[in-house]
C-alpha cells in the first residue's frame, strides 16, 4: 500500500458515521474514497449498492476531524 492509500485509510478511520443506511435499512454509511473524491457508501457493499455525496459542510468537518 503506498502512503498517498496510507493517509487516505487513517483519515476515513478517524470520521464519524452518519447513520442506517436508506438503501438496505441494515447496514452503516461510512466515508468511502473513490477515485472522484469521498462518498457515504453502506457498510453492507457489495450487497448493497448504496451511496451519496458528502456535502460541503460534511466535507468540511471531515477535514478538519
Amino acid at each position: 500500500m503506498d502512503a498517498r492509500n496510507r493517509e487516505i485509510q487513517r483519515m476515513v478511520a478517524g470520521f464519524s458515521q452518519v447513520g442506517m443506511c436508506l438503501g438496505c435499512h441494515r447496514g452503516i454509511l461510512t466515508v468511502r474514497v473513490s477515485r472522484y473524491g469521498y462518498f457515504w457508501g453502506c457498510s453492507r457493499y457489495p450487497k448493497c449498492y448504496y451511496k451519496r455525496n458528502l456535502t460541503g459542510q460534511e466535507m468540511v468537518e471531515y477535514k478538519n476531524s
